[in-house]
């Protein structure tokens, strides 16, 4: 049971743990592990170690037997599927229509088009500390 509940966004976890990791890496923008090879940055060791895997090994067994695609996750070939070859975009906005892949990018839609916010982190922050 997920009794563990973002205070800002909509977003739930099973244990106080993983909420806490998902307020510092998507509210607070804090992400501590940093790849040796590049300037990329992840909130926890498991994103860091499937960047590396993924843009620097260039490991990637997922192929799409539709068209040339190859993900290093299942769910990013799943994605790619929905989207790419059948079109399904399940995340629509309740202003405009717009209709997004993920639920990430929805947000980042209305954020920047409806409420005119550019980056929503430094909003955050900005109000976590007041």
């Amino acid at each position: 049971m997920k009794n563990h509940k973002c205070s800002y966004c909509d977003y739930e976890a099973t244990q106080k743990g993983r909420l806490k990791q998902h307020v510092s890496s998507v509210h607070l923008g804090i992400k501590n592990h940093k790849c040796n090879q590049c300037d990329y940055q992840a909130s926890d060791k498991g994103q860091l170690r499937q960047h590396i895997k993924c843009v620097h090994l260039k490991i990637k067994n997922y192929i799409c037997s539709q068209c040339d695609y190859q993900a290093a996750e299942k769910s990013y070939l799943q994605r790619h599927i929905n989207n790419v070859h059948f079109g399904i975009r399940k995340h629509i906005c309740s202003h405009c229509g717009y209709q997004a892949i993920q639920k990430a990018r929805l947000e980042h839609h209305i954020n920047s088009v409806h409420l005119g916010i550019k980056n929503i982190n430094a909003v955050i922050v900005t109000m976590h500390h007041h």
